[in-house]
């Protein structure tokens, strides 16, 4: 054995070099010999035979790797293992360098114990220490780790080259061997698509795996494709054998949309109403409220499509702030965030009149009285002869609660309502109270006598069906025209407006049998008789 022992190394085919020790004096550079001696083809062949004696021999499975059989994967880190083995010897060395075709270097190289192995030719080889040359009698392991390279790199050979010394402190009785392991790149490569991406949070993704004819999917499925809601998925692709891949994808929820126009229409002084534009993803909305100044929110719930809620139980006088968010499905747990907080105020509370009497009741007129309240803005009082449907509409503005009624007729039962108008169009009022009844007082005996004939006159007379009656008033007052026949039925009833002068009125019995009809004009003056005689 030579005085300088030179370990030699080799890379993508691994090619360990011995050192040759002594039992006194270590004869070799026990701490491993120069790079480039582990018998790779780039390196000439080059192995530890150049520093000791004899002819390198072939060793089979002394490189061995956790590299599965169908490749490496790009980026995953393995475990090498050289193990050197003769029986007695104690003594052991070796080179590895994992390198391509051409001697490119392939991957990474990584010392696990630096104690026993080092790194040489910057980081290409990687061999035995001074402390790493002992070990068990008749074989001596070493291990180290190497990141696969980057895909596409292809095929990888350790070359090795060992050395199996005698340490008798000559270049005699030393053995070299040579060794290669070789392995492929892993080919599968995994890739994830979303097909058919969801429009709305409640809708499933479609998520299509390639690359492989094996899957297995983290949420435990095992087809290529899988129909999922939002998160992180990821799918471990194989080709049959332990060659695999894996790949993710981050799904995020569509977002769920905030409601849009929110505005507070139909303000009263109990409720409004809240109305705004949703979105085709809702399944409800929520709707909060609460008067300026608090902190707690009345939360109101609307199933979709509906875009409106009234809110009810409102205070008068009042500011109320509001808000609307979408719910993406029906618990609420997928939302939108609210909309801008906006605001309106309620007006006064638009009562109705109340004690509501009528006084003063003469022949011709009345007084109605009521209590109003701060908010009305007009009153409206609303009367009739009982029996008719048209209403005489009169009106008054605060702070005034009294209406006196003129131009009634003598002993005649009336009805009468009010209401109370909180804003000048009306559109916000208290609605009408329920009617009462009154009845004018009687003429004296002599004030009813029958007016003159000619204050009445029918023409022509008799007729066909067809007549004018012609009514001839001293002042502008409502009459009653009434129209009956020989039993008393009643044919004809109307309010008649009348203006001082002549007044003329079309009226027609052509869907009437002939005979002799009784007319009675009742005006604040008294009442006027005729007859009329239809021959149809």
């Amino acid at each position: 054995m030579k005085k300088n022992l030179i370990l030699l190394f080799s890379a993508v085919t691994v090619i360990s070099c011995g050192i040759l020790f002594s039992s006194k004096t270590i004869m070799g550079d026990t701490s491993g010999p120069s790079a480039g001696k582990c018998g790779a083809p780039s390196d000439n062949f080059s192995n530890c035979t150049s520093c000791h004696n004899g002819t390198a021999a072939t060793a089979t499975g002394w490189i061995t790797s956790t590299i599965p059989a169908s490749g490496y994967i790009p980026g995953n880190t393995y475990t090498i293992t050289a193990t050197a083995t003769y029986a007695a010897l104690v003594r052991y060395g070796f080179q590895i360098s994992p390198q391509n075709s051409t001697g490119v270097k392939l991957g990474t190289l990584v010392i696990t114990n630096s104690t026993a192995t080092k790194l040489v030719g910057t980081g290409k080889y990687v061999e035995h220490t001074s402390a790493g040359t002992t070990g068990s009698t008749g074989s001596h392991t070493w291990t180290f780790n190497w990141i696969a390279p980057a895909a596409g790199s292809g095929p990888v050979n350790f070359y090795g080259a060992f050395n199996c010394a005698n340490n008798n402190g000559s270049e005699s009785g030393d053995h070299i061997y040579l060794s290669t392991l070789s392995v492929n790149q892993c080919n599968v490569t995994a890739g994830i698509i979303n097909s058919n991406p969801a429009l709305c949070a409640t809708d499933s993704n479609t998520l299509v795996a390639s690359g492989g004819s094996n899957f297995l999917w983290n949420n435990g499925a095992t087809t290529s494709t899988i129909k999922v809601l939002s998160g992180n998925y990821s799918v471990t692709v194989s080709s049959g054998t332990s060659c695999s891949a894996t790949s993710s994808i981050n799904i995020l929820a569509p977002v769920c949309a905030i409601p849009t126009n929110d505005t507070a229409t139909s303000i009263q002084s109990t409720k409004a109403t809240i109305s705004w534009i949703g979105n085709s993803c809702a399944a409800g909305y929520s709707v909060q409220v609460r008067s300026l100044g608090t902190t707690v929110w009345s939360t109101l719930s609307v199933t979709a499509p509906t875009t409106t809620k009234i809110v009810s139980g409102l205070q008068a006088l009042t500011t109320y702030e509001y808000r609307v968010k979408t719910n993406c499905n029906a618990a609420g747990t997928i939302s939108s965030a609210y909309s801008v907080i906006k605001t309106f105020s309620t007006p006064c509370s638009c009562g109705k009149p109340t004690a509501i009497s009528v006084s003063g009741i003469t022949s011709t007129s009345s007084i109605i009285s009521w209590t109003g309240n701060s908010c009305a803005v007009k009153y409206r009082v609303q009367y009739r002869a009982s029996g008719t449907t048209a209403w005489v509409t009169k009106s008054t503005v605060p702070p005034v609660t009294t209406y006196t009624l003129t131009g009634l007729l003598a002993n005649t039962s009336y009805q009468y309502r009010m209401r109370t108008d909180c804003n000048s169009t009306g559109s916000i009022n208290s609605g009408y109270t329920a009617i009462g009844t009154f009845t004018t007082a009687a003429r004296m005996e002599e004030e009813l006598q029958t007016v003159e004939v000619n204050k009445l006159i029918i023409f022509p007379n008799p007729t066909d069906g067809k007549f004018l009656a012609t009514i001839f008033s001293v002042k502008e007052e409502t009459s009653i025209i009434c129209v009956r026949d020989l039993l008393g039925r009643e044919i004809i009833n109307e309010n008649l407006p009348l203006l001082a002068g002549e007044n003329n009125f079309d009226f027609t019995l052509e869907n009437y049998p002939s005979g002799i009809y009784s007319i009675e004009l009742k005006t604040a003056e008294g009442i006027c008789t005729n007859k009329m005689i239809v021959k149809n």
